[in-house]
């Protein structure tokens, strides 16, 4: 029995929602602070489940990265192994929120000195990884040295110990401008090439494998990885499809008043987690896990904040319930 059902490497930084709604940036001037990044949400979400979540990170060591461990502690995730690094700074996201639309947001992420990305081989417990039941890595992770390096040495460990890496491809074209895009595939493949789950949205997978359309993509990570579980590919309010056990399966997504698209889809990975390591073995179907985690998505878009909106079971299951009731 291992101990943790997931272990995440990646991004803890501060959101900066504007209460300003319909505002731009330039005029926006309220904001609600939260806790963010898509591995600290993802974190949150499977706790919100009743999961074993441990956070491997850094943050800054001043009040924001006290802030993150904080909240992070008191929603139940293990944040014994985050590490407080005095010389950086945590990443912010701010963002201008307009109904219905994708928001406007500028990502604070200074090279060299965003802590997350200055995680180091030192910093990741061998035993923590070995007793967990999945390793969740993502994209950023791999923009910057020596948080690339350090997410290799990671994915490699889980390898050797019967520990399930799901590659959440988590593409944000800002944060690899100072990468060329070789290099940009190049890393990514050192990823696909060990991942049992890949997820992610069609930009985020032509951006990681260099193909010019879906099908292409999902080629080319078939022929670098022949032992891979599954494949997820995410559509925003469109249909979510995965390549699962030799089958294409295809789920719509629920309709809701969208107060912001941020935040979908960790909600989605964190219901996906949970359906996979507990819902399948009970006996739901793939087709049902993707229902369950488009019902997570949906929720957390009608929400302000993104790790606070995170749901538990029984909102999910309500939100399907009343949509069942009205079909």
């Amino acid at each position: 029995m291992k101990r943790y059902d997931v272990v995440l490497i990646g991004r803890a930084g501060i959101d900066l929602y504007s209460d300003d709604l319909g505002a731009p940036l330039d005029q926006a001037r309220h904001f609600m602070k939260y806790v963010g990044g898509t591995t600290a949400n993802t974190a949150v979400g499977c706790v919100r489940y009743g999961m074993k979540v441990a956070l491997l990170t850094k943050v800054s060591k001043d009040p924001l990265g006290k802030f993150i461990k904080d909240y992070l502690s008191r929603n139940g995730v293990d944040t014994s192994y985050i590490k407080e690094d005095p010389e950086a700074f945590v990443g912010i996201a701010l963002a201008a929120i307009f109904l219905g639309k994708d928001p406007e947001f500028i990502f604070y992420r200074p090279p060299g000195l965003t802590a997350d990305l200055r995680i180091t081989k030192d910093d990741i417990p061998v035993d923590v990884i070995r007793d967990s039941k999945v390793l969740e890595v993502t994209g950023t992770g791999l923009t910057e040295t020596p948080s690339y390096e350090t997410n290799l040495y990671a994915v490699n460990i889980a390898k050797a110990n019967n520990t399930e890496v799901l590659f959440n491809l988590d593409w944000r074209e800002s944060l690899w401008r100072s990468v060329k895009s070789d290099e940009r595939i190049q890393r990514y493949l050192s990823i696909i090439k060990h991942a049992d789950i890949i997820v992610g949205g069609v930009p985020e997978w032509l951006a990681a494998t260099g193909a010019s359309n879906i099908d292409e993509a999902i080629d080319y990570v078939r022929r670098v990885n022949k032992s891979m579980k599954g494949m997820i590919i995410t559509r925003g309010s469109e249909d979510v499809t995965a390549y699962w056990g030799g089958q294409v399966i295809n789920v719509p997504a629920f309709r809701v008043n969208i107060l912001k698209t941020l935040g979908a889809g960790d909600a989605f990975l964190a219901a996906f987690l949970y359906g996979y390591l507990y819902l399948m073995p009970s006996g739901w179907s793939m087709k049902d896990v993707l229902r369950f985690a488009n019902a997570a998505a949906a929720i957390v878009v009608t929400r302000h904040s993104c790790s606070e909106a995170m749901p538990t079971f029984d909102e999910v299951m309500m939100l399907i319930k009343n949509h069942d009731k009205k079909v």
